[in-house]
C-alpha cells in the first residue's frame, strides 16, 4: 500500500482528533474495499463481507478486555512470563512503603535499574545506581503516578541494554518487526510520537529477525490467553564477540494495543499489521462460522408463545420457514 496516501489519511484524521492506530486500520479497511463507520476518535465500525465489527484502535473483539488491561499491569506479566518459561529482566515489586528494600534489591542487581509504576502504563521510568539521588526521585515520580495519596506498586528491575526489538504477532506468526535505533524521542514518526512508548529511529527488520527470536516473541504472546494478536518488546543484550551461541534476547512487555510502528518506519519498507489483524478476522473460523449461520426470523404462532418470561411460564418458539 501506498505509504504516502497512508500519511495523508493519517494526517486528515489526526486533525479530527482521531488516534493514529485507529486511522490506520480504517484506511487499510477502506484501500480493501471495506465499508467502515467512523464512531469515534477511537472507534470504528468495520464491514466484512457478512458481519460489521467494532474495532477500537486496531483491536476488535477477539482481543479480550482482560488482555488489553493485562497491558497496564507490569508485575503480573513479569508474573505470566517467568511461569511460562519465558526470560524477562530480574525484577521485583515492592509497595510505596518499602523504599528501602527497593533500594537493596537495587544494590544486588547492580549496574543501571529501571524503575516505574507496577500497575500503569504510563509513569515514570529511567537507570539509576543503587543510593543515588536518582534512583530516589524515580521511585517518587513512580509512587506519585496514581492517583491515590497513598501510591502503588512500584516496579524494579534491571535495565537490560542492547539492540531493542519490537515483534508484532497474529496468529502465531510474526507480521512484522521493528528495530529502534538511538534513543532520541524526537526521532519517532511524527504521526505516531504522541502514542508510541518507543524512542529513537524505526527501522524494518522483519525479513533479518533470527527466528529463534521470532519463536520468543510468538511464544511470548501465547502466554496471554485471549491475544490472538499483539506487540512484543525484547531485548537483545549485546553478545561476547566470542559468544558462538544462540542469540540471546529477553521479553520486557507485551502489548496487545500498540502504536503502529511498523507502518511508518524511518528506514525499510512498512508493514501492514493492520491488513494482517483484518485477515484474522476474515479468515478465523469463529467469524467465519457466525457469518455461515442461518439467522431466521422467529415467527410467534400462539398467544401463549409471547407470554412474558417473568412470569415463569414460556412456551418454545419454532423457528419460521
Amino acid at each position: 500500500m501506498s505509504l504516502t496516501s497512508l500519511e495523508r489519511f493519517v494526517t486528515d484524521r489526526l486533525s479530527q482528533r482521531v488516534r493514529a492506530s485507529s486511522a490506520v486500520l480504517e484506511y487499510t479497511a477502506r484501500e480493501r474495499g471495506l465499508e467502515t463507520e467512523r464512531l469515534s476518535r477511537v472507534l470504528v465500525l468495520v464491514h466484512l463481507p457478512d458481519a460489521a465489527l467494532t474495532f477500537h484502535g486496531m483491536n476488535g473483539p477477539d482481543s479480550s478486555e482482560a488482555g488489553r488491561v493485562f497491558r497496564t499491569i507490569r508485575d503480573g506479566q513479569r508474573s505470566l512470563l517467568d511461569a511460562r518459561g519465558i526470560p524477562v529482566p530480574r525484577w521485583a515489586v515492592f509497595a510505596p512503603t518499602q523504599y528501602k528494600r527497593a533500594e537493596r534489591f537495587a544494590a544486588q542487581l547492580g549496574g543501571r535499574v529501571s524503575v516505574r509504576p507496577a500497575r500503569l502504563r504510563v509513569g515514570g521510568r529511567g537507570a539509576a545506581s543503587a543510593g543515588a539521588d536518582e534512583f530516589r526521585s524515580l521511585w517518587r515520580r513512580a509512587v506519585g503516578a496514581y492517583e491515590t495519596t497513598k501510591g502503588g506498586p512500584v516496579l524494579v528491575e534491571e535495565e537490560v541494554t542492547g539492540q531493542r526489538l519490537h515483534v508484532f504477532v497474529v496468529d502465531g506468526a510474526v507480521v512484522a518487526a521493528t528495530r529502534f535505533r538511538g534513543d532520541d524521542p524526537a526521532a519517532v514518526h511524527r504521526l505516531i510520537s504522541r502514542e508510541s512508548s518507543m524512542t529513537g529511529e524505526a527501522v524494518d527488520v522483519t525479513d533479518e529477525v533470527d527466528p529463534r527470536v521470532a519463536e520468543l516473541a510468538v511464544d511470548a504472546l501465547r502466554a496471554v490467553p485471549g491475544l490472538p494478536y499483539g506487540g512484543v518488546d525484547l531485548v537483545m543484550p549485546t553478545a561476547d564477540a566470542n559468544d558462538a551461541g544462540p542469540p540471546r534476547a529477553v521479553v520486557t512487555h507485551l502489548d496487545p494495543a500498540p502504536a503502529p510502528v511498523a507502518h511508518f518506519p524511518v528506514h525499510g519498507p512498512p508493514r501492514d499489521v493492520a491488513g494482517a489483524i483484518l485477515d484474522h478476522y476474515v479468515t478465523s473460523p469463529r467469524w467465519r462460522t457466525a457469518r455461515e449461520t442461518s439467522h431466521r426470523a422467529l415467527a410467534i404462532h400462539s398467544a401463549a408463545a409471547a407470554e412474558p418470561l417473568h412470569t415463569g411460564s414460556f412456551a418454545p418458539i419454532r423457528a419460521g420457514s
